[in-house]
């Protein structure tokens, strides 16, 4: 099996914080065992217990320990652990970046044991586990599912059973334990869609940066099958070569245990290189996309005919309804509608820019085919042509029209032409506007459906 080793001085770069560091389900020890807390021992003390709150760190972390108001006290054991006493004593540990399981509370089994003394877990006002009785036994707090979450501050409260003067706790340590790690799945660096030859994916999860993560591999399927140890394995990229569904998983090594995560998956369909199918020589009116170097148009409200990349094989256009023009009959041309049914014209006044409206324009579009081969399109409006420039469709002077990328017509749902309606008085089974409204009569020119055929009405 290959693997990929993630070296510890390499990740100490990459990952420095405590909390980092407790991610994938280490436990976060406070040692009270060993004089690393700034905690005087009485003699240091002047032979007196501490009795006003203070705050102590390890260098790592920093808690509070608030001995109730200065009812109760609290000092360092030259024996090795720390003594906190009086009932409503607390100590409040720091916020963490994990969801914490249980918190365990190691006492020191030699010094004077109070057997009634209680001592519970609380965030806020709020007991989150069930009271552990004993002070220098192990008291272990299952922390309820609802409290777990990152963030929350836990407090650990002494109790009042072992009455006013024997509430005394003696802790060596407190391990905090977060919450079993689920491995976030890989991320994928290609999305699923259409692509036009072999693609390259690259996979990667944020949890092999994290110091002490050892033996990384990515299991990769391309069949949509979950995948095993038995399956292809990767050190990150994976060549796509022909359609397929793709489903990786990442397998890791963190201390003595092995983690896989769950999966990510995307879709891939590979086609050929993209092929644009050629209209007509006679342009009728239909339905159509502009294509212009490997790019289709977005009519967005009639504005300007933005573009998107789309790959393009035979018949099979991604998101053809979004992309579709209408090219309609008028006199002596036509005129041609968005996606909105809003009609594209050029201004006179800005004359390389498409605007759009409602209302049929006096001025109409003429087409040609200026390109057999390629079924290029000549679209022409008062002296100035459709074509791509800069990114986007728009005009220009005809004169122009040499140093410029005109469009292809790509024909999607071509009719034969938008007859008239022969009578109004004819009765029909339905006439319907394009919004699918149902009308009753025709009494304003227009686009209709009739008995389910599209009709202009001039």
């Amino acid at each position: 099996m290959k693997k990929i080793t993630l070296f510890v001085a390499l990740m100490i770069a990459i990952v420095s914080t405590a909390s980092a560091q407790a991610t994938l389900n280490e436990t976060v020890v406070f040692d009270f065992a060993n004089k690393n807390w700034g905690i005087p021992t009485m003699e240091e003390n002047n032979y007196s217990n501490i009795k006003t709150a203070g705050e102590h760190t390890d260098g790592a972390y920093t808690i509070k320990i608030d001995p109730t108001a200065n009812k109760g006290s609290y000092i360092y054991d030259s024996k090795g652990f720390l003594y906190i006493g009086k009932a409503g004593s607390k100590i409040v540990l720091p916020a963490f970046g994990f969801a914490v399981e249980k918190i365990e509370v190691v006492g020191h089994s030699s010094a004077t044991s109070y057997p009634n003394v209680d001592m519970n877990v609380y965030v806020g006002k709020t007991a989150v586990s069930t009271a552990c009785i004993g002070s220098t036994a192990t008291s272990t707090f299952e922390i309820a599912a609802a409290n777990q979450a990152a963030g929350n501050v836990y407090e650990l409260v002494i109790g009042s059973n072992g009455g006013n003067y024997s509430s005394i706790m003696y802790i060596t340590y407190i391990k905090v334990y977060p919450v079993e790690n689920k491995l976030e799945a890989p991320t994928i660096d290609l999305a699923g869609g259409v692509y036009v030859g072999e693609q390259t994916v690259n996979v990667h999860s944020a949890t092999t940066d994290i110091e002490g993560v050892t033996d990384v591999t990515y299991y990769y399927t391309t069949d949509g099958n979950e995948p095993t140890p038995e399956d292809e394995e990767t050190d990150g990229a994976i060549t796509i070569t022909e359609s397929c569904t793709l489903k990786v998983v990442v397998e890791l090594t963190y201390g003595d245990k092995v983690y896989v995560s769950a999966s990510s998956s995307a879709e891939y369909i590979i086609t050929e290189e993209a092929t644009y199918p050629k209209t007509t020589q006679e342009v009728k009116a239909g339905s159509y996309f502009l294509v212009a170097d490997g790019k289709v148009s977005m009519p967005i409200n009639g504005t300007t005919l933005m573009t998107k990349e789309t790959a393009i094989n035979g018949d099979n256009v991604t998101e053809a309804v979004y992309y579709a023009l209408t090219i309609e009959e008028a006199e002596n041309g036509y005129h041609i509608k968005d996606v909105n049914g809003n009609y594209i014209y050029n201004s006179m006044m800005t004359p390389h820019k498409l605007l759009s409206g409602t209302g049929a324009p006096t001025d109409v579009w003429t087409i040609t085919i200026a390109d057999d081969e390629n079924s290029t399109a000549m679209i022409v409006c008062n002296e100035y042509a459709l074509a791509f420039q800069n990114g986007v469709f728009c005009t220009v002077a005809v004169s122009e029209v040499a140093n410029a990328v005109l469009p292809t017509l790509y024909g999607v749902e071509v009719t034969t032409g938008i007859d008239k309606v022969e009578s109004q008085d004819k009765e029909v089974k339905g006439i319907y506007d394009l919004t699918g409204r149902k009308v009753e009569k025709i009494t304003k020119s227009g686009i209709y459906v009739v008995d389910g055929k599209k009709r202009l009405v001039k």
